[in-house]
């Protein structure tokens, strides 16, 4: 009498994830989600403020190269709808003239908005508008 067994391997059923996967998964979501959740917030008042420098450096320069190029002395009026302009000294913002030589009127002036403040200077002898 021959005994005869036979074994055969049955390959285990594999249901749902490894824990890899899903740490994986969950590590992608929250970068994802992370990234995503800064555009829906509305700039700082920080980064409105240098949106307006630069707006404002960029008009001044303009001003300043037409100045020079046309041979005639240009001023500058600064107004925005959000952000509080002033001369630091005093509520009014003076127009800014430029001249022909590149020089302009030097002025200080402040940009404030939700409690941030930021001050300008522009520099009497070369034109440029810097801050202190």
């Amino acid at each position: 009498m021959t005994l005869s067994f036979e074994i055969t391997n049955q390959p285990q059923a594999t249901y749902g994830f490894s824990l890899l996967e899903m740490l994986v998964v969950l590590a992608l979501l929250a970068s994802i989600s992370a990234l995503g959740l800064r555009t829906f917030r509305p700039p700082s008042p920080m980064m409105r403020l240098n949106a307006a420098f630069t707006e404002f450096t960029l008009a001044a320069s303009t001003a300043r190269n037409r100045a020079i190029t046309s041979g005639a002395a240009q001023t500058l009026t600064f107004a925005h709808e959000t952000i509080q302009l002033s001369d630091c000294k005093d509520s009014t913002v003076p127009p800014i003239t430029f001249f022909t030589d590149g020089t302009a009127r030097s002025a200080e002036i402040c940009m404030a908005l939700d409690g941030k403040e930021m001050q300008l200077h522009i520099d009497d002898l070369t034109g440029r508008v810097m801050r202190p």
